[in-house]
């Protein structure tokens, strides 16, 4: 027969069988906060904890090997020691740190790695960074994924800029052989569309807005930067220099042909045309002229002359390298600046021009045929021509060939009519 059963208090009645054993509830022990019931009911030792940085999990250690004496009254909760954490992260390889992010919006590599070059000559500033990109790899609901590579000075960091491959820079004003503006002139002039953010110290904020004006997409302040501050800002400069170029194919791209409009080719050959002569190479400047173009238009209408114009920057294409620059000076003109060439080129490039426009000449059913008149303007290394002026002594190659008069004695024979 059940019935009550009188308790120690004599306020309290359990009511149970009598001869049921009395049953308590377990006490979960102490040192293990994170153990969950379902882990317990599975048979899983959890005799490590989770590690932390700023909230954001980095790892697991052993619960004994990291864990602080807890404050009274905070028995089961493991803190991280800070020597152990540091001495952990150091033993993490020094070069090219992967950090862990998921989907952005900006055009990563293939394999969805944002590959960023840091020019940094302070090894405690660079191991820093690599600390906070690392940190912020772990946390959940990280978006990128950073592949990093560090490099001393600015020649250095050029010279890897100029193999391809980064995507985005995180740049010191400070550094042995470059200081100020001067390193970000260098390297914009170098990677035009890489993304830059300068790296600055506290007293150097005046420094940093400057920098903005004169091309750098973000400026970040030594020593008051987090980890997270730090990818917003690279991931905002990668999206913003993509948009950029964005607008460039609508602003600067000439829409029929697909090559630059004039204003673009100025920008760009002027700008390439400074590193030719920094760097003591010799460039040629081709100016093409598509004869008969009238009278395609006049004869088969407007829609062939276009057609004539697409082929003929085919042409183009197929003739000079990818590295050349093409632009579209007005509706029957082109200009081609073409990289490191020498005397040979002056006869090879109208040799391989010729043999293509052959070529597309003979194909059947072709309505129209194109005819090319070129003029050749040289760029030596101590010349101090201007764009204009190369692009009139190119003009007057093909006014000399055209109306028959004799060639400047002395003067390498740059004029070929085609057709």
């Amino acid at each position: 027969m059940n019935r009550p059963t009188q308790s120690a208090h004599p306020d309290r009645v359990i009511s149970r069988a009598a001869n049921t054993p009395r049953r308590f509830p377990r006490r979960r022990p102490a040192g293990r906060a994170d153990e969950t019931d379902s882990d317990r009911a599975g048979g899983k030792a959890r005799n490590r904890l989770k590690t932390t940085v700023n909230g954001h999990k980095i790892g697991w250690a052993p619960a004994q090997a990291c864990r602080e004496p807890s404050p009274p009254g905070q028995h089961g909760v493991a803190r991280l020691n800070r020597r152990d954490l540091d001495r952990r992260l150091r033993r993490r390889p020094k070069t090219k740190r992967s950090v862990d992010t998921t989907g952005m919006s900006t055009g990563t590599s293939a394999n969805g790695i944002l590959h960023v070059l840091l020019v940094e000559d302070d090894r405690d500033n660079a191991h820093l960074i690599e600390e906070m990109l690392t940190a912020e790899a772990s946390a959940e609901d990280a978006i990128v994924r950073f592949e990093l590579e560090t490099r001393s000075r600015l020649s250095e960091g050029v010279k890897r800029v100029s193999q391809g491959g980064v995507e985005a820079i995180l740049l010191d004003l400070t550094l042995p052989d470059s200081q100020g503006l001067r390193s970000l002139s260098a390297m914009r002039e170098q990677a035009p569309h890489v993304p830059i953010v300068v790296l600055t110290g506290a007293a150097d904020k005046k420094l940093g807005v400057q920098a903005l004006g004169a091309g750098a997409q973000d400026y970040l302040v030594k020593g008051r930067t987090d980890s997270g501050l730090l990818v917003r800002s690279l991931r905002y400069a990668i999206d913003r220099m993509r948009l950029e170029r964005i607008l460039e194919q609508y602003v600067l791209i000439d829409e029929l042909s697909g090559v630059y409009n004039r204003r673009a080719f100025f920008k760009a050959a002027e700008q390439q045309l400074r590193l030719l002569r920094r760097f003591r190479k010799q460039a040629l400047l081709v100016l093409v002229d598509i004869d008969g173009l009238k009278q395609i238009n006049d004869t088969f209408g407007h829609a062939a002359g276009d057609v004539a114009i697409i082929d003929a920057v085919g042409l183009l294409r197929k003739t000079f390298r990818e590295s050349d620059i093409i632009g579209r000076m007005a509706g029957d003109d082109f200009a081609v600046l073409a990289f490191e060439v020498g005397q040979d080129d002056l006869t090879t490039i109208p040799r391989r021009l010729t043999k293509s426009l052959a070529a597309y000449n003979k194909t059947p059913d072709r309505r129209a045929r194109l005819a090319f008149s070129l003029g050749f303007a040289v760029i030596k290394p101590d010349s101090g021509s201007s764009l204009d002026h190369l692009l009139k002594e190119a003009e007057e190659d093909i006014d000399l060939k055209k109306h028959g008069r004799p060639r400047v004695s002395g003067k390498p024979p740059l004029k070929l009519e085609l057709s």
